[in-house]
This record gives C-alpha cells, structure tokens and sequence, in this order.
C-alpha cells in the first residue's frame, strides 16, 4: 500500500519563500552498497541502493564483510581431496582463532569452487556479522542479515540472482529504522520511508527505475518539512 505524502505542508512555506532548488538531494542515486563475502582476499560484490536524503545518508552504514578480515589459518577444506562436482566445508579464522567465515563450495571440472548454499561470516569479537545463501551458480540468494559488531541488526532483505529483490530494511546503530522499501533486481521501486536516528520522519515518497518520481517531502530532525528539497521530482530532479 502507498504511503500518503503530505506534499502541501511541505508547498506552502515554499511559494512563499521563492525558494529554488539549489539544495537539492543529490542526484546520484546510488550511494551505499551491500556485501557479501566474496573471497579470502575479502572482495565483495557491491549491490547498490537508493540515496537516502544527505542527513541520513545509508553510504555511512557498515555494509557487511567488506574488508578482509586477519586469516591466519588461511582455507581449512574439509575433505581436502575433493571430486568433482562434490561440495566441501570451508572456514576461514581470524588471528586470535575466531571463526571468521563458514561456507559451502562445489567443486567444479576446471579445478575452481563455486559457492552454494548457505554461509556466515563473524566479526573478530565472534559476533556474527552477516548470514546468508548462495545459489547452484555461486550468486547471492535468499534471506540476508547484516549486523553490527554489537551485534545489533543493520539491514536485511532477499537476494535473487545475485541482486536485491523485494522488501529492504535498514537500521540505524541504535536500533532505530532507518530506510524500508521495494527492490527489483537492485534498483530501489515504488514507495520508499527514511527515518532520523531520532525516529522522527526524514523524507519519504517514490522510486521509478532507481530515481526519484512524484511528490517527495523531507524533514528535518525536528519534523520541520525542508521546502528547498521536497515537492515533485521526475527522473530524480526536483521540477516544482
């Protein structure tokens, strides 16, 4: 169901100020990623998301495993002697022993792995980090969580084909929600919600192919609508 935007309490203080669009959001798009641990060499695929107004900007959330973590232990594969086309376990471990990473991969004819299944990734502290799935062509699937390394939740949503599908949650480090909306093949669609880290409204309106349609309104911390920034927007560009 769309969420109704309250576009004339944001129209009237701007008609009356004259304001111009020289505020604006920021029209790129794209500003955070999620990831997902790709490699021991900890290289991650990036999955972009909408940009959220600049106070709440989801760019300054941690977005998973995307740095390698300290492997000391390097690939531990059990069975080492793998067939192919068998599946073997892998863990990976920090310095101080912690289980970094768990996951399953298929052996293939050319001698490489492909991820499959499901896998979880843990910060040094031990809490965990991410959990999720691949899918039998090594692509990012099902049901993800990211966390903190307090273990509070950051984000989560579904994965298909490797891009984000469906219904996207985001957090601030306080518990607080940050961004909700649609995703179709990791470009943000239809109705999107942000919120302040004081859970108090930051902008809300509609996506069209990853850019900004419609009436959008922002607020600020206070709940005070932000008349240089909301109004009607097409293809991301405020026009009134």
């Amino acid at each position: 169901m769309k969420r109704p935007l309250h576009l004339f309490a944001c129209l009237i203080p701007l008609v009356a100020s004259g304001c111009k669009d020289e505020v604006a959001p920021d029209p790129k798009t794209p500003a955070s990623s999620v990831t997902a641990p790709d490699a021991a060499a900890g290289k991650t695929p990036a999955v972009e998301t909408p940009k959220a107004p600049d106070s709440v900007d989801p760019s300054a959330l941690p977005a998973g495993p995307d740095a390698p973590p300290k492997v000391v232990l390097g690939r531990i594969q059990t069975p080492v002697n793998a067939e192919v086309g068998q599946v073997v376990n892998v863990k990976e471990h920090f310095e101080n022993g912690q289980l970094a990473t768990e996951r399953s991969e298929r052996k293939e004819a050319d001698g490489k792995y492909t991820r499959v299944g499901p896998m979880k990734a843990w910060y040094e502290n031990g809490q965990l980090r991410c959990e999720g799935g691949y899918d039998e062509r090594g692509k990012l699937t099902g049901h993800w969580r990211y966390y903190t390394e307090t273990g509070m939740l950051l984000r989560e949503g579904d994965f298909a084909e490797g891009q984000r599908e469906g219904d996207w949650i985001e957090f601030h480090t306080n518990g607080q929600m940050r961004s909700s909306g649609l995703l179709h093949m990791g470009q943000a669609e239809g109705p999107w919600q942000y919120w302040h880290e004081n859970g108090k409204p930051a902008a809300e309106g509609t996506y069209v192919n990853n850019l900004r349609e419609g009436p959008w309104m922002f607020w600020d911390e206070q709940g005070v609508p932000d008349p240089a920034r909301c109004g009607e927007y097409s293809k991301h560009n405020r026009i009134r």
